[in-house]
C-alpha cells in the first residue's frame, strides 16, 4: 500500500501500485480498479472541499474522481445496437425498450431481445405499451403485436401502415389510443378501429403523444396545438388562455395538484397550465434552452429531458414565481446545452409517450448510448463558494503578476491591458459565472464573451486611476468573494495639467502663424493660378477652333459638310438679300446637287478603297471647279452640294452642262494604276426662285427641289442634269411671303418647272 485516505461518505481508499481499492468501514473491498488511467501507481490521494478526489499516480500523473449522477446501460448488457426511443414498465416491473433493431426487456442486468426488427413492420421500435398478455409495438412504419414470443402485424392494423406511430396508450375505459402521423387512432373494446383527423378538428394530423390526466381526461399534443378528446368530439385547448394553435407540443405532465405542464419546439421551452392561463417558461424565465422529451417530478424537483440534456427546477419556484428572479434551474446533464453545467452525457431522443421513466429514485431515459440512468435522489453539497482571482496582467507584451492587496505599477505607456483571472471550481451543479468591470471605465458590469474564457481586454486606456473587479454572480454573496486589483495610467507629458494650461495659447499662436502663411500662398497660388488660366483659355481655344474645323469638315474629302453649311448659308444669304441686284431677282444664289452614277458598281468591282479614292479625286475636281466664294460640301454619300455666290439669273443650263461635261471628260485613277470614267447627275435651282418674294423658301427647301430634279436627272438616263424655274407668268398666292412646308407643292401645283439640256443648248465657259 502507497496511499491511503478516509473519505467523507466512509470510504477507504487504498493506492497500490497495482490498483485502486474502495472498502466501506466494515473493511469489505466493494470496488477494485486497474485497468482505468490513475488507477495505477498511485502515491497520494486527496479530497478537495468539494468532495472530489485527486489521485497522484507515477505513472498516470493527476487524475481527478467525482461522483456522477448517471449510470448508463447499452452494449456491454447486452443491446446489438445502442440506438433507443423508447421505454416502457412491463405489469412485473421488468424494464422495456425499444430501439433501431426491435425491442429488449431488462431482467437481471442484461437486455434480452424479444422482438427483433426484422420481424416489425419497420425495424425501429418506436414505441412501446407493455400489457399482461401481449406488447404493442409502434414503428416508424405502422404497428405489430408481441403475443407469446410472436409479432403479428394484424390486418386491424393496416390502416396505419406506413404512419409513424409517436405514443400507444390504453386508457381507464379500455380504449387504445395511437398517436401517429396520419391522425390519431383508437382501438374499441368492440375490436374496431377508428381515426380522427383534420375533418375532426385536428389543425394537423400529425399526433406526437396521448395523455391521461388524474381526472380521467385525454389529452393530444400534436404539431399544432393540444387538444382534448370529448365524447368523439377534438376540441382544441389553450385558444382563450395563452397557448397558440401553432405550438408544437413535446411532452405532457401532470403535477400532484393538478397543475399541466407541456413542452414545446417553440423557443424549446416550457408552459404551465394553473387551471385558467397558461404561463411561459423560458429561457427570459432562467429555463435552459432544451426541446423537452420527458417531463417528470420527483425529489421537490421538476426533471426535464431533452435532446440537450437534462435540468431540474424546484418545484416550490413554480408554486410562487418571482418575476423578478429567474428560476433557479440546474443543469444536471449536458449534451450541448447553451450554458455551462452539468455532467457531460449523451441524451435523449424523440418526442412521444415512453420517452423516459421515472422507476423508484432512477430517471430512465432512451438516448442513442442505450439507456441513461439519472439518480434523482443524488444529494448535492454546494460546498463553499470559490475564490475569485486575478492571476495577471499583460502590458507592453509583458505578463505582469500581481500582489495581493497591492495597487500595481504600470510604466508610462501601458495603454493597452489584457486581464486573466479565474475561479477554481470542480462542482458540476453549479459553475462560477463570472462578470467584471473597470471601475473609473466600464458604466456597468460586462459578461464574458464565453463561459470558458477568463480573460478581458481593454485597448488605448486614458491616464488615470482605474479599479478592475471580478465577482462571481453564482456565488451566495458575490461582493464577499470579488477580485480587485487598484492601478494607475500615468499620463505622458501632452496629457499633464500644465500642458492643457498652456495648449490654449499655443493654438492661438499655431493659429495666427498659420493664417499668416495661409495668406501669403493664397496670394502665390492665385498669380500662378491665373496665368495658367490665361495659358489654358488659349490653349482651349487652339483646340475648340481645331474641333470645329473637324466637326465642319468632312474627312475623306477634306469637303464642307452639312453642318458646316447649316451654320454659314444662313449669315450668307442674309447678306446677299441686301445686295440690290439679289433683292430685283437680276442676280441670284444657284445650288446644285451632284450624285455619281452607278457609284455602287465600283465599290462593288474594285473595292471600297477604290470607291474612297474617286471620291476623293471628284472633291478636288469640283474644288477646281468652283470661285472664291462658292460652296463644295459632300452632301452623303456620293452625293455633292455646290452652292455658287451671286450670279446672273439664267447660268442653270451653263453650270449643269460644264458639271456633267468635267466630270465625265475627267479620268479617275484606281489603287492599281488604272483609270476608270464616270459620269453624274445633277439637279439644279436658283434662290430666289420668285425675284417677287425672295424669302419664299429657306435653303434646306432650295435643296429638296434641287434633289427632286436630281431625281429627275436620273430618271432621264443619267450623265445629264435637270433644273427646276419657275413657269413664265408664275408667282406665289398673294399675300404669301414665306412658307415652311415640303416645297414640293410648288411644282404639282405648276408653280415651277423641270427643264433639262433637251431644253437649251448650253456654251461651256472656261474654267
Amino acid at each position: 500500500m502507497e496511499a491511503l485516505l478516509a473519505d467523507h461518505d466512509g470510504n477507504l481508499w487504498v493506492g497500490s501500485p497495482q490498483r485502486l481499492d474502495r472498502l466501506r468501514d466494515d473493511g469489505q473491498r466493494i470496488e477494485s480498479i486497474s485497468d482505468r488511467p490513475g488507477a495505477r501507481a498511485t502515491r497520494a490521494i486527496y479530497e478537495d472541499r468539494d468532495g472530489n478526489l485527486w489521485l497522484g499516480s507515477m505513472v498516470d500523473g493527476v487524475t481527478r474522481l467525482w461522483d456522477g449522477w448517471t449510470t448508463r446501460i447499452g452494449r456491454a448488457q447486452g443491446l446489438r445496437n445502442p440506438l433507443l426511443w423508447t421505454i416502457a414498465r412491463g405489469p412485473d416491473g421488468a424494464v422495456w425498450v425499444g430501439g433501431s433493431d426491435g425491442a429488449y426487456v431488462y431482467r437481471d442486468g442484461r437486455f434480452q431481445l424479444r422482438a427483433s426488427g426484422s420481424s416489425l413492420p419497420q425495424p425501429e421500435a418506436y414505441s412501446l405499451l407493455v400489457e399482461q398478455d401481449r406488447t404493442w409495438i409502434g414503428t416508424r412504419a405502422g404497428a405489430a403485436i408481441l403475443r407469446d414470443g410472436r409479432v403479428e402485424t394484424p390486418a386491424l392494423l393496416a390502416p396505419m401502415r406506413g404512419a409513424q406511430v409517436s405514443g400507444i396508450v390504453r386508457d381507464r375505459g379500455g380504449r387504445l389510443w395511437f398517436a401517429t402521423t396520419q391522425g390519431l387512432f383508437v382501438l374499441w373494446p368492440d375490436g374496431s378501429l377508428s381515426r380522427y383527423g383534420e375533418a375532426d378538428g385536428l389543425a394537423d394530423p400529425r399526433v406526437r403523444l396521448v395523455h391521461e390526466t388524474r381526472d380521467g381526461r385525454l389529452l393530444f399534443g400534436t404539431y399544432h396545438g393540444l387538444y382534448e378528446w370529448r365524447a368523439g368530439t377534438i376540441v382544441a385547448l389553450g385558444r382563450d388562455t395563452g397557448l397558440g394553435d401553432d405550438t408544437a407540443i413535446t411532452a405532457i405532465h401532470e403535477l400532484d395538484d393538478g397543475r399541466w405542464i407541456v413542452g414545446s419546439t417553440a423557443g424549446e421551452e416550457l408552459r404551465l397550465f394553473d387551471g385558467r392561463n397558461w404561463r411561459q417558461l423560458g429561457r427570459a424565465q432562467g429555463i435552459p434552452a432544451n426541446i423537452p422529451f420527458f417531463i417528470t417530478h420527483a425529489r421537490g424537483y421538476l426533471w426535464v429531458a431533452g435532446m440537450r440534456g437534462v435540468y431540474r427546477v424546484p418545484l416550490r419556484q413554480l408554486d410562487a414565481p418571482d418575476a423578478a428572479r429567474p428560476l433557479d434551474a440546474e443543469i444536471v446533464i449536458n449534451a450541448g446545452a447553451d450554458r455551462p453545467g452539468g455532467q457531460p452525457d449523451k441524451c435523449c431522443n424523440g418526442a412521444g409517450n415512453g420517452r423516459g421513466m421515472l422507476l423508484g429514485d432512477s430517471l430512465w431515459l432512451p438516448t442513442r448510448e442505450g439507456a441513461l440512468l439519472v439518480d434523482t435522489a443524488r444529494t448535492y453539497a454546494p460546498g463553499a463558494d470559490p475564490p475569485v482571482l486575478v492571476e495577471r496582467v499583460q502590458a507592453l507584451g509583458q505578463w505582469r503578476y500581481p500582489a495581493r492587496d497591492q495597487a500595481m505599477q504600470l510604466p508610462l505607456d501601458a495603454r493597452d491591458l489584457k486581464f486573466e483571472f479565474t475561479a477554481p471550481a470542480f462542482q458540476p451543479m453549479r459553475p462560477p459565472h463570472l462578470r467584471f468591470r473597470l471601475a473609473g471605465y466600464d458604466p456597468d458590469w460586462r459578461e464574458l464573451d464565453a463561459p470558458h474564457l477568463r480573460s478581458a481586454t481593454y485597448t488605448n486606456l486614458p491616464p488615470g486611476d482605474y479599479r478592475f473587479e471580478v465577482a462571481n454572480t453564482a456565488a451566495a454573496d458575490p461582493a464577499r468573494q470579488m477580485a480587485q486589483l487598484q492601478f494607475s495610467i500615468p499620463p505622458r507629458w501632452h496629457e499633464t495639467l500644465a500642458f492643457r494650461l498652456l495648449l490654449p495659447l499655443l493654438l492661438a499662436l499655431a493659429v495666427y502663424l498659420l493664417y499668416e502663411w495661409l495668406q501669403r500662398r493664397h496670394t502665390r497660388q492665385r498669380a500662378a493660378l491665373e496665368q495658367l488660366v490665361q495659358e489654358r483659355t488659349r490653349d482651349l481655344q487652339a483646340a475648340n477652333a481645331r474641333l470645329e474645323a473637324l466637326s465642319f469638315t468632312d474627312p475623306l474629302t477634306g469637303l464642307h459638310n452639312r453642318r458646316y453649311l447649316s451654320r454659314q448659308l444662313p449669315a450668307d444669304l442674309s447678306f446677299y438679300e441686301r445686295d440690290p441686284a439679289y433683292q430685283a431677282g437680276t442676280s441670284v444664289v444657284v445650288f446644285a446637287l451632284l450624285d455619281l452614277d452607278h457609284f455602287k458598281a465600283i465599290n462593288d468591282t474594285y473595292g471600297h478603297a477604290d470607291g474612297d479614292r474617286v471620291l476623293e479625286q471628284l472633291g478636288t475636281l469640283l474644288t477646281t471647279m468652283s470661285r472664291k466664294g462658292d460652296y463644295v460640301a459632300r452632301w452623303g454619300g456620293e452625293e455633292f452640294l455646290l452652292v455658287f455666290r451671286p450670279l446672273p439669273r439664267g447660268s442653270v443650263a451653263q453650270i449643269g452642262a460644264r458639271l456633267c461635261a468635267e466630270i465625265r471628260a475627267h479620268a479617275f485613277e484606281l489603287g492599281d494604276g488604272s483609270v476608270q470614267r464616270v459620269t453624274a447627275s445633277v439637279g439644279l435651282i436658283e434662290s430666289p426662285l420668285f425675284p417677287g418674294a425672295p424669302r419664299l423658301l429657306g435653303w434646306e427647301q432650295m435643296v429638296t427641289l434641287a434633289d427632286r430634279a436630281l431625281y429627275h436627272a436620273k430618271s432621264a438616263g443619267r450623265d445629264t442634269w435637270t433644273g427646276l424655274r419657275p413657269r413664265a407668268g408664275a408667282c406665289p398666292p398673294s399675300g404669301m411671303t414665306a412658307f415652311d412646308g415640303d416645297p414640293s407643292w410648288l411644282l404639282g401645283a405648276g408653280l415651277i418647272e423641270l427643264f433639262g439640256a433637251e431644253d437649251s443648248a448650253p456654251t461651256l465657259t472656261p474654267r
